[in-house]
């Protein structure tokens, strides 16, 4: 007879990189390598059990801190870590890994459809040999002649082993796919992911004295940065490199760092909205040569906003209590003023 449903698995991938998940770094850091070694074990442990979850109460926690060679106050400690972490949760006495579960979904649903498919073959076939094996005359007497009945139970169980075998083959090389196919997505989304964190490096470390730094690199911001790194070149070290020209061009514009009838300054949600904003910067539309109101100049001495030479020779700006060097840079807008001891404007 067919196999019962089966609701674990012999293996899961085990990503290359898996050490470098930002939930996993930090599990690194609490409980160095006795940390990670504990939370490969639950995975492996987890992946073979029925649901993909386990008991959880304190036999079995003696039970597991043997086999993990952990005391169970190291075990506890690393599980409640986890829990927080939402890597491990623990639920009525039972626990399970809610991501491992998210992967293994579509390999069960899967395995529920081959089985279904395999019922059908099972009987289709078997309904095709049972013709042959019993003619007409034999069908007359089918009802009441053991021998042909035994003939077709022993056809049908041939069929069905024939069949199973053939199901479970599929199911194997669907599943091994599925779970490629999986782990391939997951190392292209953490590939973008580590673009748009670039992509924030980058910003904070061009425009971050001019303007607020990113601090949070939120779903919909990633989202939004791949997509514009996808648009501005299929090679991602030259989308970065663009992505670099397109700051500099951001830390060149005094309109785009305040100095316009709004204070309006630019942000990096406002630049990766769309395609055309990036392509404004770009292309020029908010250089200081461009309809921007032009800087004030003096002989050796190149002015910004709002700044002048007062009567006695000192660069001033605002209310012209602050004095700027002669040498310093022209003030990028009416948001920025002067510190003496970093000798830099300053955004406020």
């Amino acid at each position: 007879m067919a196999s019962g449903k089966k609701t674990n698995a012999d293996f899961f991938k085990h990503d290359s990189d898996m050490r470098n998940n930002i939930k996993v770094r930090a599990l690194r850091r609490r409980f160095s390598h006795l940390g990670y070694a504990v939370w490969c074990y639950f995975l492996e442990v987890l992946t073979d059990a029925d649901g993909f979850q386990i008991e959880y109460n304190t036999l079995t926690k003696e039970l597991i801190a043997g086999d993990f060679d952990v005391t169970i106050e190291e075990l506890d400690d690393i599980v409640a870590y986890c829990q927080k972490l939402g890597l491990l949760k623990v639920s009525d006495m039972r626990l399970y890994s809610p991501s491992l579960i998210a992967r293994f979904e579509a390999i069960i649903e899967s395995r529920e459809r081959k089985s279904e498919i395999a019922r059908k073959k099972i009987n289709a076939r078997w309904q095709r040999n049972r013709n042959t094996t019993v003619s007409n005359k034999e069908e007359k007497e089918y009802s009441g002649n053991t021998t042909v009945q035994k003939s077709v139970a022993g056809k049908y169980k041939e069929v069905e082993g024939e069949v199973e075998g053939e199901v479970e083959g599929e199911v194997e090389g669907e599943v091994e796919g599925e779970v490629e196919g999986e782990v391939e997505g997951e190392k292209k989304r953490d590939k973008l992911s580590k673009k748009s964190e670039a992509v924030v490096s980058l910003w904070n470390s061009t425009l971050g004295d001019l303007l607020p730094k990113v601090a949070v690199l939120s779903e919909g911001r990633r989202q939004q940065i791949s997509a514009r790194l996808a648009e501005l070149s299929s090679d991602s070290d030259e989308a970065l490199q663009q992505v670099q020209a397109l700051f500099d061009k951001v830390r060149a514009s005094r309109f785009l760092l305040g100095d316009n009838d709004r204070n309006w300054t630019i942000t990096i949600d406002w630049l990766f909205h769309s395609s055309e904003n990036i392509a404004k910067v770009l292309e020029g539309n908010y250089d200081d040569k461009r309809g921007i109101r032009s800087q004030a100049t003096h002989p050796g001495i190149t002015l910004g906003a709002d700044e002048r030479i007062e009567t006695d020779g000192r660069r001033t700006y605002g209310t012209g209590v602050a004095t700027v060097p002669p040498d310093a840079p022209p003030r990028p807008s009416a948001r920025h003023q002067w510190d003496a001891n970093a000798l830099r404007w300053m955004f406020i």
